[in-house]
């Protein structure tokens, strides 16, 4: 009787322990296909785990393999200090906030430069006991790269809109200044035929203008509006 009570508590246990590490595999296959480089820090630093982009980034930019149970801050290459500061100071204000602290940084490397968005998160217990900081941090350089051209067509389209609105209609509104103060009684019906002709091409010009004017503004307020 007590063979088949232990034999089924085996059986049970044998039964846990498959569950637990089917589910440690499908958790590291998720973070390994996760397109960001994603640590579990300590809260002295220390490795918990780090998913396959971490493990390949480690390689690229420090030429070492990433290995648990050693510190972050030893991953370092010469003329890091501003991404060694920043990380630093993040991480600790995750702990002292308990709050995910988010940052952006453009990293300089030797062999490359990048922009990155980090997200430090503080992991706790069901108790309130903390675990570490979860890190995650994402390349986001073609983002970034499309927000200058963004910035660069904006200031485009203001000079534009400048352009239009003051190079141009300041000599246009000169021009008409002067021709108003003609006296076109005394004028040749041939002149004042002129005169009538040169009033209706500047009106159409102002209305060009105008339009042009609209239209740039437009599309800079559809650049620099909100998505989503």
């Amino acid at each position: 009787m007590n063979n088949d009570h232990c034999q089924k508590n085996d059986i049970a246990f044998q039964k846990l322990e498959d569950e637990l590490q089917t589910s440690r595999k499908t958790l590291k296959a998720i973070y390994d296909s996760t397109p960001y480089s994603i640590f579990l820090l300590s809260a002295n630093y220390n490795i918990i785990f780090f998913n396959k982009w971490a493990r390949d980034g480690s390689k690229l930019l420090y030429n070492r393999d990433m290995v648990v149970g050693e510190s972050l801050l030893n991953y370092r290459v010469e003329g890091d200090e501003e991404i060694h500061k920043s990380f630093k100071t993040n991480f600790e204000q995750a702990i002292l906030t308990k709050r995910v602290i988010i940052s952006e940084l453009e990293m300089h490397y030797p062999q490359m430069s990048f922009w990155v968005r980090s997200e430090y998160a503080p992991v706790y217990t069901d108790d309130d006991q903390l675990i570490g900081v979860l890190l995650n941090v994402q390349n986001i350089s073609d983002r970034k790269q499309f927000q200058s051209m963004n910035e660069e067509k904006q200031l485009q389209l203001r000079q534009i809109a400048w352009s239009q609105s003051h190079e141009t209609r300041q000599p246009l509104a000169s021009l008409m200044g002067l021709v108003s103060l003609l006296d076109k009684e005394s004028m040749t019906q041939e002149n004042q035929e002129i005169i009538r002709l040169l009033e209706q091409t500047a009106s159409r010009l102002e209305k060009v203008i105008h339009q042009n004017v609209t239209r740039a503004n437009l599309h800079l307020h559809e650049q620099t509006e909100p998505k989503g």
